[in-house]
């Protein structure tokens, strides 16, 4: 049977009191379904790895890594790949265990790739942080509701015809976790949250203030402040006024809950 010497206490112990350690590294490059691409490997020249529990980006990781062979794709280094890290230190001090002791880092998105070549190895100069820039738009970018509506889904019936249905909250998280920072589902654990939110609107000027509202959705789909305007219909683009729209007058009409058509 193999040992595992991440559950003997005693030997990390010893290795941690080693006065001079040698650290290495093992970088592998993954795709978006967490695929390993490629794997590179090398001795620790600098570097670090934070742990900040109080960010939302809670690990960064800087190194500086010097491998004596070095054949990798480098297309697959230059974009923002993610990528496993794991640090190992050199076992001198118990045979029974491998002679490079790994530990797991965990999971980076590389904001920073660079490598150079010398006589006899390769530098490499790596910069990554975890997941969670997938989604506060630092490594893909703003995801706005004028760019993506999450509160809404397309659902087709038997007929072809499409109709949007509201997403609740909670799905709408879910959603966007899995689908932006590729995590699986199993992993997404949402807890105290409201199923819908509630927007409020408050009018307190003097002049009549009219919400148009579409019959088929009961959604506002327009404001106005005069009675008399004119509309373009986008759906036969025909030239309505409000006589002819479904109105709700909020102003005058703040006891009424249905929709109010004037003719």
């Amino acid at each position: 049977m193999k040992l595992n010497p991440l559950l003997d206490k005693d030997f990390l112990v010893k290795l941690d009191k080693v006065p001079l350690k040698e650290v290495y590294a093992e970088i592998i490059a993954l795709n978006s379904n967490d695929e390993v691409l490629e794997t590179i490997e090398g001795h620790v020249t600098a570097g670090t790895v934070n742990v900040d529990g109080a960010s939302s980006v809670r690990r960064t990781c800087t190194l500086t890594i010097v491998a004596d062979e070095l054949n990798i794709h480098e297309y697959y280094w230059g974009l923002h790949t993610k990528f496993k890290l794991s640090l190992g230190v050199k076992n001198e001090i118990d045979n029974r265990y491998p002679d490079i002791i790994w530990f797991k880092q965990g999971t980076f998105v590389i904001s920073n790739f660079t490598t150079s070549q010398a006589l006899s190895n390769y530098t490499i100069n790596i910069q990554g942080k975890d997941k969670m820039t997938l989604l506060n738009g630092e490594m893909g970018g703003m995801i706005t509701g004028l760019t993506h509506d999450f509160g809404k889904i397309l659902v087709a019936n038997k007929n072809g015809d499409t109709t949007k249905e509201d997403f609740l909250l909670k799905d709408i998280i879910i959603g966007a976790v899995h689908q932006f920072a590729n995590e699986p589902l199993y992993n997404i654990i949402i807890n105290d949250l409201d199923d819908q939110g509630l927007e409020l609107l408050e009018y307190r000027g003097d002049t009549p203030f009219y919400l148009l509202i579409d019959e088929l959705t009961s959604e506002t789909f327009n404001i106005s402040f005069d009675g008399n305007a004119e509309y373009i219909d986008v759906s036969t683009n025909a030239l309505v006024t409000l006589s002819t729209i479904p109105i709700y007058n909020p102003l005058f009409e703040l006891e009424q809950s249905e929709i109010v058509t004037k003719y």
